[in-house]
Formats: structure tokens, C-alpha cells, sequence
């Protein structure tokens, strides 16, 4: 527990700058503080295939989410995980944001593995597409690539850590930036989960994220967490009855009001 604590300390210490990297949304992530490492969140495969590893069942997933009830900036993304032989996992997700003039498009081919009962990895590829509206609407490409790994210390201790864009692939006339993530989680008990992530753009900003996830029952969770960034806290919940699990999640902004992120998982 102190070393979760120090290590907060010293990744909120750090500067940050203003780099922006396209992501996907989640409302699993969103209300742990958008932090993207939670072992069973079905939606992994879209954003971390270190945790993809640790699946353990089908699903088929969707989410939509409202950033700050603005017309234009919603989100939407449908993710799908298949357990494959020898603890392997296959994934698949699609994510949708803008409108008809402005859009970004996220399409994800993951594939992941435990290697042994504390450790596991995976990576995806990647395919980036942006339309802009200049002269006759635009269009920008980009494939990439993105690989992760999760570790079990002990029964308290994992650790994740995620590489992004490792090459810095071009994005028409520019280069995406490449960006790592690292995780420390803190299993407090079999109820209570404390996580915080730090994400770092190579040449850029950094920025941390601090979650914690409470099951109250196999049917209920309960979300917690703040972005450090623009200082907004979140909260969120999953409720699950038999194979179907509905997820909602809540985040406040000063300026922009608030985002709000409501989705569904199917599991098999």
C-alpha cells in the first residue's frame, strides 16, 4: 500500500505538455478515472491488449459515450473478444467519433496470451482514419501498431506496461506520437481494487490517472476514479444479470460540463 501511495506522488509530480493522441471510449475506463488496465473489462481489447490476456470469457460489447453534450463529439465503439485454444485471445473493435464533416475512425485487431498464471501480453494492429473538411474533405490513413504486457507481483501487486506507436508512423503530413503507458494496480482485497496509470508522449505530455473498482457483488461494481490532467473526477458502475452487463459512467468537467458514457457486453 505505500508503495502505491509513493508512486502517485511522484507521477503527479511530473510536467506535462499538450499532445493529443486518439483514443477510444469506454465506460469501464472512463469511471475508473480512464484508466485502461482493469483485467476483466471486456472492452480491453480496444485499448490494452496486456489485460486482453486475462479475458476469460466471449463477449460482444458496445458503448456510447456524450462529450459534454456537445453535437459532434460523441463516440461510439463496439468491441468483440473470442477465447481461442491453449490461453490464447483474439480481439476486435471499431470506434466512431464526429459527424458528417469532421470524423475519426479506429479500427483494432488484437491478439494476446498467458504465458503463465502471473503473466501475460499481447498486441494489436491498428488503423487510423481521419476525415477533415478541407477542399474535398480530405482523408488521412495511418496503420500502427501498439503491444502490452500484465504482471502479478503477488496477490496484493500487478503491473502493466503499453508501448504505442512505437515507430511514429505519419498521419499524412505528420507523425503520431509514440506513448507509454504504465500501470501499477493494488489488489487490496478480493472487493477493492486501486489503480494508477501514467501516460507519457514521447517528447511531450504526461499525465496520470487514479481509479479504484469496488464489487460490492459479482453483479455489481462500483467506479471511482480522477483524471489529473484536467483534474475531473469520475464515477461509474456495471450492473450484470446472467450473460448481459450494462455499464454507465459519469465525468465532470470546470469549463465543458460534464461526459457521460453508457454501454453494454453480451457474454458467452
Amino acid at each position: 500500500m505505500r508503495l502505491f501511495l509513493y508512486l502517485i506522488i511522484i507521477f503527479t509530480s511530473l510536467p506535462a505538455s499538450a499532445i493529443e493522441f486518439p483514443s477510444l471510449a469506454s465506460p469501464i475506463a472512463l469511471g475508473a478515472g480512464n484508466v485502461k488496465a482493469l483485467k476483466a473489462d471486456p472492452f480491453s481489447g480496444s485499448y490494452h491488449p496486456g489485460s486482453l490476456a486475462f479475458i476469460s470469457k466471449n463477449s460482444i460489447s458496445m458503448a456510447f459515450q456524450s462529450n459534454y453534450f456537445i453535437p459532434g463529439l460523441n463516440q461510439l465503439l463496439v468491441a468483440a473478444n473470442c477465447l481461442l485454444p491453449k490461453a490464447k485471445r483474439l480481439s476486435f473493435s471499431y470506434g466512431f467519433f464526429g459527424n458528417q464533416y469532421y470524423n475519426e475512425s479506429h479500427t483494432k485487431l488484437g491478439f494476446a496470451q498467458v504465458f503463465s498464471s502471473k503473466f501475460g501480453g499481447g498486441v494489436a494492429l491498428d488503423y487510423l482514419r481521419i476525415q477533415i473538411p478541407q477542399k474535398e474533405f480530405n482523408i488521412k490513413h495511418a496503420l500502427t501498431f501498439d503491444a502490452a504486457f500484465y504482471f502479478t507481483f503477488n496477490r496484493h501487486l500487478d503491473f502493466a506496461f503499453h508501448v504505442i506507436n512505437p515507430l511514429r508512423v505519419r498521419f499524412g503530413n505528420e507523425r503520431l506520437p509514440f506513448i507509454i503507458n504504465s500501470t501499477l494496480i493494488y489488489n487490496s482485497s478480493s472487493k477493492l481494487i486501486l489503480v494508477a496509470e501514467f501516460n507519457q508522449v514521447m517528447a511531450g505530455q504526461s499525465d496520470v490517472n487514479i481509479g479504484l473498482e469496488y464489487n460490492f457483488s459479482k453483479n455489481f461494481i462500483l467506479r471511482a476514479g480522477i483524471q489529473t490532467k484536467q483534474f475531473s473526477p469520475c464515477f461509474g458502475v456495471s450492473i450484470s444479470k446472467k450473460k448481459y452487463s450494462i455499464h454507465l459512467a459519469f465525468s465532470l468537467h470546470h469549463y465543458l460540463s460534464s461526459t457521460s458514457a453508457m454501454g453494454f457486453t453480451y457474454w458467452q
